[in-house]
């Protein structure tokens, strides 16, 4: 919030927001002046195709006549590039994941997780390319306050993100309800923009990341 307050533009007005994507759909849904959605991450487009487009459908409600969604999505396919991405020399993700596990002890009240019995790894798949992380128990685990039981062995896999190419984003867009009016693609090939339109309202533009998007919605 103090970052909030040391913001000054003219005719511009700063919230800070704390919570999930739907507490800030329904948040937004009580602003009347024309708004443009943001989400140049993993937000949109990023699950396995049927809950990707499940997760677009609700933001719609949201989006009225001459609104706009900007979605950012990175399409990389190369399988070594895509290892090297999430499992980096410096070792920033494994630090940012396991820093996250140590803290569900805090949240959980339990102490079920610690560094020493269980190893990171991931797993990179194709049609469509993908990585997921991997957790493999290096010992038993045991938390019956919590009613955990991992074997030595097991496996847990999580935090999953898919790199579709604009092919796969078309169907998505349409099955949403949101019609492609333009495409923009880097000279690498790597990054394009797409703009659609939605077949019921005027208004949003989706921007991804080796395909970026620009959708709005069609009366």
């Amino acid at each position: 919030m103090r970052e909030l307050a040391e913001l000054s533009y003219p005719y511009i007005q700063f919230f800070g927001l704390w919570g999930t994507f739907e507490d800030g759909r329904q948040w937004l849904q009580g602003i009347q002046q024309p708004k443009c959605v943001l989400s140049l991450g993993s937000m949109f487009g990023n699950d396995e195709f049927d809950l990707a487009v499940q997760r677009m459908l609700p933001w719609r409600e949201a989006l009225g006549p001459g609104d706009l969604m900007l979605l950012g999505m990175e399409a990389r396919a190369d399988y070594d590039e895509l290892w090297r991405m999430y499992h980096d020399e410096q070792g920033v993700w494994e630090s940012f994941i396991r820093n996250g596990l140590r803290q569900s002890n805090t949240l959980l009240g339990r102490e079920w997780y610690r560094d020493q019995d269980w190893a990171l790894t991931g797993q990179v798949g194709q049609n469509p390319p993908h990585h997921k992380f991997v957790l493999v128990a290096t010992r038993s685990v045991r938390n019956a306050a919590l009613g955990l039981h991992v074997e030595k062995g097991e496996a847990v896999e999580f935090f999953e993100s898919w790199k579709y190419g604009p092919e796969v984003m078309h169907r998505q867009f349409e099955q949403a309800g949101l019609a492609l009016r333009d495409q923009w693609v880097s000279p690498s090939g790597e990054f394009c923009m797409y703009y659609r339109q939605s077949e019921s309202f005027p208004g949003v533009c989706a921007n991804l990341i080796q395909d970026q998007y620009l959708l709005s919605f069609s009366q």
